[in-house]
């Protein structure tokens, strides 16, 4: 790893879609050297655009969020497989640094809405729901989470929450800040 910073082993980032997480968890693995894990690498990999394949997907980064022993994670943070992830990260005595990752809402509006058709294969969930009730339940989550500990409790977790809206620079400080402050609970 470049640098004197002790960076913690495993570090995930939760966030509703379009906050940054991928383009952040990219930038930071190439500086730490260290691998990245995500949802939606599986999805590539695994996924068909069914709901079957989400779950195969899904099994498949729960078993890398258990085995890889160092590394960025990265998904939404919320849903119904939240408490499968974080017990998944249980299964390893391993310190794990949980970031929230936000960003003004209409900011992430304008970054979903730039992006190309995406490559990740989703299914169809035929939700009777629109996607800002999506997002407003996700965004209600993972407030919950935070503020009640979800991403906490055994020894060596923490979580905070980090305003995402400024260059990379700026936030890789902010980020190494977090990984310094062992008992931050907050953006610094």
């Amino acid at each position: 790893m470049s640098g004197s910073v002790a960076v913690p082993p495993r570090i995930l980032l939760i966030g509703l879609s379009g906050v940054g997480k991928s383009t952040l968890a990219q930038a930071l693995c190439s500086r730490w050297e260290l691998p990245h894990v995500h949802i939606d690498g599986f999805r590539r990999e695994y996924g068909d655009g069914t709901v079957a394949g989400d779950y195969f997907a899904r099994a498949w980064f729960l078993r890398a969020c258990s085995r890889t022993p160092r590394g960025i994670f990265e998904f939404s943070g919320s849903g119904i497989h939240r408490a499968a992830v974080r017990q998944a990260f249980q299964e390893r005595a391993i310190p794990l640094l949980t970031v929230w990752l936000v960003i003004p809402h209409e900011r992430r509006h304008e970054r979903l809405a730039a992006r190309q058709r995406p490559d990740t294969p989703w299914p169809d969930w035929n939700l009777a729901v629109s996607s800002s009730v999506i997002d407003e339940d996700g965004q209600r989550v993972l407030e919950q989470d935070l503020s009640q500990g979800f991403w906490e409790g055994p020894p060596g977790w923490r979580a905070a929450r980090l305003e995402a809206v400024d260059p990379f620079e700026i936030l890789h400080q902010r980020f190494l800040e977090l990984v310094q402050e062992p008992t931050s609970r907050g953006c610094p």
